[in-house]
């Protein structure tokens, strides 16, 4: 089941390079967000598609993704959050996947000052 609200979440996020949302640019499309609920708990796959299969910037798109949700949505234990690349998009999708899913890559990446100000740039 699509859920617009994490759609409109996260559509207007900018791609560091273009001047374009990610919805403009269909690197975020609504039928690649899902949600479902088990148990009181809801899950959430976001899958995205770069501009190109070796994109420099997916992990970058990937961390900007999960800090506007978890920016929005009073982040909890009731929602776990997965984000992915769509399948065939990128060349190290298994590795990026990997990066933007685990706990202690992505809280090391929000707090590089740098990546950290970019990201932030990427999701006003």
């Amino acid at each position: 089941a699509e859920y617009m609200g994490i759609y409109d979440i996260i559509r207007p996020i900018r791609d560091p390079e273009h001047p374009y949302t990610l919805e403009q640019l269909q690197v975020l499309q609504p039928e690649f967000v899902t949600t479902q609920e088990i148990d009181g708990k809801y899950f959430v796959i976001i899958e995205f598609k770069p501009l190109a299969t070796n994109y420099k910037f997916a992990g970058q798109l990937g961390l900007a993704i999960r800090m506007r949700i978890e920016q929005e949505l009073e982040y909890s234990e009731d929602i776990k959050l997965d984000i992915q690349l769509r399948e065939g998009s990128h060349k190290f999708k298994v590795q990026i996947d990997r990066q933007l899913n685990d706990k202690e890559r992505v809280c090391a990446a929000k707090e590089n000052g740098k990546l950290a100000s970019e990201l932030k740039r990427l999701i006003l």
